[in-house]
C-alpha cells in the first residue's frame, strides 16, 4: 500500500508538472522572437500538445488498483515517449515538408489506435482485459518498436547532421542549432529505455521512479527551450553576418587539426586554377547546387580531388563552400521566379535547392543585404 501511495504521488507530480510545462511553453515567448514564433519555436505546438497528453494518465489517480488502468499506464510511456521524441526532433531539425504529413499520421495515428480504447477502459477502471492481457502487451511492444524505429532513424540522421555541421561540409544548414542538437539528440532514446524497463518490471515502484525522472527532465527541457536556439537569434541580438561568422568560426575550431595540415600544404597557381575550374564546371555546369543535401564531400568525390585541396581552394578563391553554393541557389531562384511568376515561396525554395522555405527566405535576406 505504501509503494502504491508513492506511485500515486509520483504520477500526480508528473501530470501536474507536464501541465504546467505545457502552459508555460505555450504562453511564454521571449521578445522579440514572439513576432515570428513559427520560425523560432517550430516545435512549440507539438511540444505543448505532447506535454498535455500526460493528462491521459489521470485514470491511474482514480483507479490505481484496476488491472485495466495499470495495463494502460504500463503501455502508455513506451509508446508516448518515442512518439514525442520522433515528432519533436523531426519538426525542429528536419523541415522536409513532403515527408511531414505522412510522418505525423504514422507516428501519431497508429499509437492512438491502440491507446484510445485502452484509455477508455482505464477510465472505467475494471478488469475487462483479463483474458487479453498478453495480447495487448505484445501489441503495445510492437507499436512501440514501430515508433522507436522511426525515432532511431531520426536520431541517426540528426547525429550525422551534427557531425557534418561540425566538419563544415553543409551547404544548407537551415539555421541548424548545433549546441541544442547535441544536447537533445539521444534524450528520447534514453527516456524510452527507462520506460521499457518500467514495462518489463511491471512494478509500481519503478513507475514512481520514472515519473519523478520525467518530471525533472520536463522542467529541464522547459528551461532549455524557453529561449530559442535558432542561429538567427544571434542576428537579432547582433547581426546576421556575425552569426554566420560565428558558426563558421566554431567549425574552424573543431577543424583545428585539419587546418594545421592544410597550412602545410602548398598549391601552385596552376593547381588552384585547375581545381577552381573543375569546381565551377561541376557545380554550375551540372547544377549540383540544386541538391539540397549537397556537401563538400560530394563535390570532392565528383571532381576527383581530396578535401584538403578543396578546402584550400575554397579558402583562397571563394569566400566559403556555404556562401558559394547558396549564392548560386539564390541567383537560380531569381531566374526561376522570373520564369514562373505564379510560383509561391515553397515551390521556389524546393526548385532552387533549399531544404525549406525558412532557409530560402533567410539566405535571400543575407544575399540582398550583401552579407552572404
Amino acid at each position: 500500500m505504501n509503494w502504491s501511495l508513492y506511485s500515486y504521488s509520483a504520477t500526480l507530480i508528473a501530470i501536474v508538472t507536464s501541465v504546467i510545462v505545457a502552459i508555460v511553453r505555450w504562453f511564454h515567448l521571449c521578445h522579440p522572437y514572439d513576432q515570428n514564433p513559427d520560425y523560432f519555436y517550430p516545435s512549440r505546438r507539438f511540444v505543448t500538445g505532447y506535454f498535455f497528453a500526460v493528462l491521459l494518465l489521470t485514470p491511474y489517480l482514480f483507479h490505481w488498483d484496476s488491472p485495466d488502468t495499470w495495463l494502460f499506464t504500463r503501455c502508455f510511456y513506451i509508446i508516448y515517449i518515442p512518439s514525442f521524441g520522433a515528432v519533436a526532433l523531426q519538426n525542429y531539425f528536419f523541415i522536409d515538408i513532403r515527408r511531414r504529413i505522412i510522418h505525423y499520421c504514422a507516428i501519431g495515428l497508429i499509437p492512438s489506435i491502440l491507446l484510445l480504447p485502452l484509455f477508455i477502459l482505464a477510465c472505467i477502471g475494471d478488469n475487462y482485459l483479463e483474458d487479453y492481457y498478453t495480447l495487448v502487451s505484445v501489441t503495445a511492444v510492437i507499436v512501440s518498436l514501430f515508433v522507436l524505429t522511426d525515432l532511431t532513424f531520426i536520431t541517426t540522421n540528426l547525429f550525422k547532421r551534427i557531425k557534418d555541421f561540425l566538419y563544415g561540409e553543409y551547404s544548407n544548414e537551415d539555421d541548424f542549432p548545433i549546441h541544442f542538437a547535441k544536447g537533445v539528440v539521444f534524450l528520447p532514446l534514453s527516456l524510452w529505455t527507462l520506460s521499457f524497463i518500467v514495462f518489463i518490471a511491471d512494478n509500481e515502484t519503478v513507475l514512481a521512479c520514472l515519473n519523478i525522472i520525467l518530471s525533472v527532465v520536463s522542467v529541464g527541457i522547459l528551461i532549455f527551450i524557453l529561449h530559442p536556439h535558432r542561429t538567427e537569434c544571434h542576428s537579432i541580438e547582433n547581426t546576421m553576418a556575425k552569426t554566420i561568422n560565428k558558426s563558421q568560426g566554431s567549425q574552424s575550431e573543431k577543424l583545428e587539426d585539419i587546418d594545421n595540415i592544410q597550412s602545410n600544404v602548398e598549391m601552385t597557381e596552376t593547381m588552384l586554377n585547375q581545381i577552381e575550374k573543375q569546381i565551377r564546371k561541376a557545380v554550375e555546369g551540372q547544377r549540383l547546387f540544386l541538391d539540397s543535401r549537397f556537401k563538400r564531400e560530394d563535390l570532392a568525390r565528383c571532381i576527383g580531388t581530396n578535401r584538403t585541396y578543396l578546402s584550400i581552394v575554397f579558402r583562397k578563391r571563394f569566400s566559403s563552400f556555404y556562401s558559394y553554393i547558396n549564392t548560386l541557389r539564390i541567383e537560380y531562384s531569381i531566374h526561376y521566379q522570373e520564369e514562373h511568376p505564379e510560383a509561391n515561396n515553397l515551390e521556389i525554395a524546393i526548385a532552387s535547392g533549399f531544404g525549406s522555405v525558412r532557409s530560402y527566405l533567410r539566405i535571400k535576406m543575407l544575399f540582398e543585404s550583401r552579407e552572404l
